[in-house]
């Protein structure tokens, strides 16, 4: 109510106040013009609320219209292939220019196409099925597939699409932003890995199986062969057989998967890791002693078992490979002060010279003392490589009282810290 309209009332019942006073009416009157005040009041404010909402919803038009024009003008300039999905119409609405030299589309074209068009069946089936899961699963922001696409003239191609949904003003799922790189090169260098890994299993398996049965019949058909020789023949067939497992174990084509994959983290027994490690070198050792410290070891670690044990081995090899024959080896577990865990391996041997230890994880470095040994500079490295892929790190030295130390320290990620 206006300021005047409120005084014009306010006299008018003074004036019948005065002229009827006493009268019931009044006070009743007096009650429904005191609530049509707040009333007006109220209306007022929701006015004033009204108004700036209205002042904020054209202010966030026109940011989105903003946001829009800059996502377009990255999109339009990216190498990345970003493009738009409408859920309901099924059809694409957006596709940046970098459509054209990655499949020979241009933007017109690729948008009149339909997925069926756009993919092979298996990638289009692909992409409906993850459309489907992140519309039905609307805790989960993101997901990522790889797809194979047609090109203009005839091939395909493969990229890597990080899908995501946008939902509209009642919070349904609207439409699916997808930012697609191509990753032809590295489906092509990954399928020459494969042939590769399995010309070389191959190449292997075949001479390893002439040994194994060579030396088998040697041991059946050779009389009165004395004590080193049964040894030294039993030592190759152990060979033979741990290079064999290994073929078997790492260079096939699900581990490679796996491996490209990532880490497959599991809760790993960190005693039976060490004793595995320990039954491995004694195949290979010349009357080394090699033990297992149980004290303080953790019940479990969470770690790729395969490649922490990979690891291991090749550090424990080592310590056999560059130290005397009868030498003390030592393999530990055991908590770090500074948080973490970490695997030691330990000898007695000759160390390491000062002058080399900056370059021993180098690829393909070999010490003064590796000279008149076999190998090819690599097993520490790929130690190293085993470690950092765990967030770990790993690290030697040459120990006060004689002999090398390698250390491999892994993130607090242990499970259970009791001893064993």
């Amino acid at each position: 109510m206006s300021q005047r309209k409120t005084e014009r009332w306010n006299r008018k019942l003074a004036e019948l106040t005065a002229a009827h006073a006493g009268h019931p009416l009044l006070a009743e009157l007096e009650t429904l013009l005191g609530n049509y005040g707040k009333l007006e009041r109220r209306l007022d404010k929701v006015a004033s609320i009204s108004d700036k909402m209205q002042s904020e919803m054209l202010r966030l038009h026109e940011a989105l219209g903003a946001s829009e024009a800059r996502f377009r003008l990255v999109a339009d300039n990216a190498q990345d292939v970003l493009w738009k999905f409408d859920l309901e119409r099924e059809c694409i609405t957006y596709i940046s220019p970098s459509i054209e030299p990655l499949t020979g589309y241009s933007v017109e074209e690729s948008m009149a196409r339909t997925l069926d068009d756009s993919f092979t069946p298996a990638a289009a089936q692909c992409l409906r099925v993850t459309l489907d899961y992140l519309v039905t699963h609307g805790q989960v922001a993101k997901s990522v597939v790889t797809l194979e696409r047609r090109c203009k003239d005839g091939s395909t191609v493969w990229t890597e699409d990080a899908v995501s949904l946008v939902h509209g003003e009642l919070g349904c799922p609207r439409e699916a932003v997808c930012i697609a790189r191509d990753i032809t090169a590295r489906r092509k260098s990954q399928e020459e890995q494969k042939r590769f890994v399995a010309m070389v299993s191959h190449e292997f398996r075949t001479p390893l199986a002439i040994i194994s049965t060579t030396i088998e019949l040697l041991m059946v058909t050779t009389a009165d062969l004395d004590a080193a020789t049964q040894r030294e023949y039993g030592k190759i067939q152990k060979a033979v057989a741990r290079l064999t497992a290994l073929l078997d174990h790492y260079l096939t084509e699900d581990r490679l998967d796996a491996a490209r994959r990532g880490l497959n983290l599991q809760n790993s027994p960190a005693l039976a890791l060490l004793k595995d490690t320990q039954k491995s070198a004694k195949a290979l050792s010349n009357g080394h002693s090699i033990t297992v410290e149980k004290t303080g070891v953790p019940d479990t670690i969470l770690c790729d078992v395969d490649l922490m044990r990979l690891t291991l081995r090749v550090l424990t090899d080592n310590a056999v490979k560059y130290t005397p024959a009868g030498s003390q080896i030592n393999l530990a577990c055991r908590s770090n002060p500074r948080g973490g865990v970490e695997f030691v391996v330990s000898d007695n041997g000759p160390g390491i010279l000062a002058d080399e230890l900056a370059y021993v994880f180098d690829k393909f470095f070999r010490g003064r003392r590796a000279a008149d040994k076999p190998g090819s500079g690599l097993g520490l490295h790929l130690a190293q490589c085993g470690a950092k892929a765990h967030g770990g790190t790993l690290s030697v030295r040459n120990r006060p009282e004689g002999g090398a130390e390698f250390s491999v320290w892994l993130p607090d990620k242990s499970v259970d810290n009791g001893n064993n």
